[in-house]
């Protein structure tokens, strides 16, 4: 259920950009998944990119439970377990070199000996991810725990994070 980035080369493009993974559907800059586990229980995830906190990742997964809740005829949801599905990668940034070395002249010709070390600069970068397991319900009797309201909860997130 893990979703994959299609290149190294587009996480570090997401590095040089810096920008966190918006609210989308999972694809190369991240987003959110979901599967169907049974008639009312689902696995919820979100995978952000190194510059997505994980209470944002977590916050998105719980909008996204908000969100099949409502949309498989639920108005009500109780989180019954959680994974962490978070990665980290290593980024190659540019290399930096130096050379060091002596010149000396004889005559018309002059000669030079050096070596030159060349540093790589490898980063390594935590990406937040956040599974849920949920439980759906018809209202707020009917669950055990702690259960959100689904429209409420979409409002509340929604207004945190600027989404419309």
């Amino acid at each position: 259920m893990k979703c994959s980035y299609q290149s190294l080369a587009v996480s570090a493009l997401a590095l040089l950009l810096g920008c966190s993974t918006p609210y989308q559907q999972c694809g190369y800059e991240g987003g959110y998944r979901f599967n169907q586990v049974s008639e009312n229980e689902f696995k919820v995830g979100f995978w952000g990119n190194g510059f997505t906190s994980a209470k944002k990742a977590y916050d998105y997964a719980l909008l996204r439970a908000a969100e099949v809740t409502q949309e498989y005829g639920f108005t009500h949801f109780a989180v019954n377990g959680q994974d962490d599905a978070s990665s980290i990668d290593s980024v190659s940034m540019p290399s930096t070199s130096q050379t060091y070395g002596t010149a000396s002249t004889y005559g018309d010709t002059t000669y030079y000996s050096g070596t030159t070390t060349t540093y790589k600069n490898d980063v390594a970068v935590y990406k937040p991810g956040v599974v849920l397991i949920i439980k759906c319900y018809k209202d707020a009797t009917s669950g055990v725990g702690r259960l959100y309201d689904a429209v409420a909860l979409q409002k509340e997130i929604k207004a945190k994070y600027g989404i419309r």
